[in-house]
C-alpha cells in the first residue's frame, strides 16, 4: 500500500493449499503477513478487505490467519477482532 509516495503497507496472502503454514484449511486464502508503518490509520483494514475481496473473488470460503503479536510481520489478534465484533 502507498501513500503520499512511500509504502505504508503490506500484507502477503496466498490460498491455503499452497501455504506454508501448518494450517489445513481447503478452499481458503491463508494471510502469512501483513505490516502497517502507522497504526491507527486504517491501512491493515484496508489492506484486510483487500484480502477479503480476492478469497470472495475467487470463490474462497474466507481466510485464515495465524495471529502473532511478538513479532513485526505476523499481524496480532485484535484487528482481526474489530473485523468480528
Amino acid at each position: 500500500m502507498i501513500e503520499n509516495k512511500r509504502q505504508v503497507g503490506f500484507i502477503e496472502y496466498t490460498s491455503a493449499e499452497c501455504s506454508f503454514r501448518a494450517v489445513h484449511a481447503d478452499d481458503y486464502l491463508v494471510i502469512h503477513c501483513l505490516w502497517v508503518s502507522d497504526i491507527g490509520k486504517g491501512y491493515g483494514t484496508k489492506l484486510i478487505n483487500k484480502c477479503l475481496q480476492d478469497a470472495s473473488t475467487q470463490s474462497k470460503k474466507g481466510v485464515v490467519v495465524v495471529p502473532n503479536s511478538e513479532t513485526s510481520w505476523a499481524p496480532s489478534k485484535d484487528i482481526f477482532l474489530k473485523k468480528i465484533l
